[in-house]
């Protein structure tokens, strides 16, 4: 084997092997911290008003979850958190969803308090969903915590 041809082998190997390790990993735990902490508060700071609960609210806020949601997911998260990451971003583009279902049943409350009665088992369907996905989430930042992490924005 040339000299030259054993340079371009390790060039190559080195190469390779800098390629292999910038991609494992993911970002440093104070990074993931910032990105995800960085997300989490634009939704605190979105534009659901809880003091009044329209349906316009509602959608605005579904929408800023659902992208809060897509934007955690753009974040590679460190090894020992890939799971719980993944959790999160579930529980957050649910959360978006449940956001997004209630607002056309108000829409029609709105314009006819009467339906109430009729969207009652939606509600109920919702709402119970809606407390699973809270549960879902306060159990993954919980995890979050165990590991040192804090996500709660």
């Amino acid at each position: 084997m040339s000299r030259s041809f054993r340079l371009l082998t390790l060039a190559l190997a080195i190469m390779a092997s800098a390629l292999l390790l910038a991609g494992c990993g993911g970002v440093s735990k104070k990074e993931y911290e910032k990105d995800v902490n960085k997300v989490m508060k634009s939704v605190d700071e979105g534009n659901f008003n809880s003091s009044d609960p329209k349906a316009a609210n509602l959608k605005d806020a579904s929408k800023d979850i659902e992208k809060a949601a897509d934007d955690l997911d753009d974040i590679t998260p460190p090894d020992d958190v890939k799971d719980l990451h993944n959790d999160l971003v579930e529980g957050v583009r649910e959360l978006g969803d449940l956001l997004g279902d209630i607002a056309p049943i108000l829409t029609d409350i709105e314009k006819d308090p009467a339906s109430a009665a009729e969207h009652a088992d939606d509600m109920t369907d919702i709402q119970g969903r809606m407390e699973k996905t809270q549960a879902k989430l306060e159990k993954t930042i919980k995890a979050f915590e165990k590991k040192g992490y804090d996500t709660k924005g």
